[in-house]
């Protein structure tokens, strides 16, 4: 099982690096403060996917999201903080900026993996957070649906032993 623990916070830990190295930068005027909003957004939302199969795999984990000031040995928080953490920044709450991915070869439309990442979530509310949040998950998966992005095979091929 360290496997995907090394993995999961190796993610995080880069996404942080980057989440601090682009604010900085946007901060210093050395990138456009839309081109970094972009990428802010993409970090976070991997952050998040990160996040989420840590506490899906263990439940309780450590949290640090502060790059600048991280510690070597983060304090441990319930599966719920770190639920609402990722709902509230993986969620639906999207500027114009974030439509248009920069890494299409990593995940070709981000914002829709937002809204796949932010249904599964609230999917599973009752048992990260103990509160089923049903009505969110339908509407997020609602809106994946809708959206036109989701391409659905209606051939269904027997399988033959």
């Amino acid at each position: 099982m360290n496997g995907p623990w090394a993995f999961c916070y190796s993610g995080v830990s880069t996404a942080n690096r980057l989440i601090y190295q682009f604010t900085t930068l946007s901060a210093n005027g050395q990138v456009d403060a839309t081109v970094a909003g972009a990428y802010l957004a993409e970090l976070t939302s991997l952050r998040s996917f990160f996040y989420w199969q840590l506490i899906d795999l263990y439940g309780n984990v450590p949290y640090d999201n502060d790059f600048a000031n991280a510690q070597a040995a983060p304090p441990q928080v319930p599966r719920a903080t770190v639920f609402h953490k990722c709902c509230c920044r993986s969620g639906n709450k999207c500027s114009p900026s974030d439509k248009k991915c920069r890494w299409n070869n990593l995940w070709p439309n981000e914002l829709l993996g937002r809204k796949i990442l932010t249904g599964k979530l609230y999917m599973n509310s009752q048992v990260y957070s103990g509160t089923a949040q049903w009505d969110a998950a339908i509407a997020a998966c609602d809106e994946i649906i809708n959206s036109g992005n989701i391409l659905w095979n209606p051939i269904i091929l027997p399988i033959s032993m």
